[in-house]
């Protein structure tokens, strides 16, 4: 038998690991590829480029819920004056309910996806609301913070982005 003990083999010259890994780095080469593929196919995959979106999702300020646009400031004070009655006015007809001025005072019944008129910053879902068809308003009892059931314009995706 005939065993060394205690003696181990030392080579005479070790790589340091940064000089390995640029040996490791230069001996592979990388050769991007592009290929189309269905939808259904890209899971786990990789984009060749970036796709930049060229429009605002929602294109507009829009409801959230179905209910009644109000502006902020005339809800503002349920908290410290108890409800408050709004006058319901007829909505636009036309595609330009953004154009539509919502005053003081006012509330214009919407949908759920619906485009705001301008001004209209909060949304009162119909269930926190008791309509008067007779003097064709609304009350409303429970306040809520501005905005609130609003999805702003470029909230899913901004433009440029």
């Amino acid at each position: 038998m005939n065993h060394r003990i205690g003696m181990h083999w030392t080579p005479s010259y070790y790589a340091s690991v940064p000089a390995s890994y640029s040996k490791l780095m230069n001996a592979i080469t990388i050769r991007p590829m592009a290929e189309s593929i269905f939808t259904e196919q890209a899971i786990g995959r990789v984009l060749w480029t970036d796709i930049i979106s060229h429009i605002d999702i929602p294109s507009s300020n829009c409801s959230h819920m179905d209910g009644f646009v109000v502006k902020y400031n005339d809800i503002s004070r349920i908290s410290q004056h108890g409800p408050i009655k709004l006058s319901v006015v007829p909505r636009r007809k036309d595609s330009k309910r953004e154009n539509q001025i919502l005053l003081t005072g006012q509330t214009i019944r919407v949908s759920t996806g619906e485009v705001l008129p301008r001004l209209g910053d909060t949304v009162i879902p119909v269930e926190y609301t008791q309509f008067d068809s007779k003097n064709n308003t609304i009350t409303i009892q429970r306040d809520l913070v501005k905005g609130s059931f609003v999805s702003y314009k470029g909230s899913e995706i901004a433009r440029n982005d």
